[in-house]
Parts: structure tokens; sequence; C-alpha cells
């Protein structure tokens, strides 16, 4: 799959549930929504007690972009 050629190694869903990855690295891909929020501060709260040279990168993504408006 595309995602293990780019080194990713899970992709899931924002969920209440903490992720349990072997990894040094989160990325999420999320609108800004204040219960999103909540959950990926829990998560990396989490995660950095786990892996303590861990990174936590949170990227929001807009539910349009201004592109497909004016296409």
């Amino acid at each position: 799959p595309l995602t293990k050629e780019h080194g990713i190694a899970k992709v899931m869903p924002v969920s209440d549930e903490f992720p349990v990855v072997p990894v040094a690295h989160i990325v999420y891909f999320v609108r800004p929504h204040i219960q999103s929020m909540a959950i990926i501060a829990a998560h990396a709260l989490a995660f950095t007690e786990h892996v303590p040279k861990a990174a936590v990168t949170i990227v929001f993504v807009p539910k349009r972009t201004l592109l497909c408006e004016h296409a």
C-alpha cells in the first residue's frame, strides 16, 4: 500500500481510545472542533508519557478548500 511506502505505520480515526502504536511521531489530520482537540490533547499527554522523545503534529483541515469553491 501507498501508506507503507511512505513510512506510515497505521491510519485510524480519532476516538476516545488511545492508539497503541510503536512509533515516535504521531500526525493528526483533523477539522478544528473542540471535541477533537480534547481527545487529541489526552492522546498527546499519554503518548509523551509512554515515549518521552515523542513528536505529535496536528494538521487542521478545512471542510472545503478555496480551490473547491472556485472550481
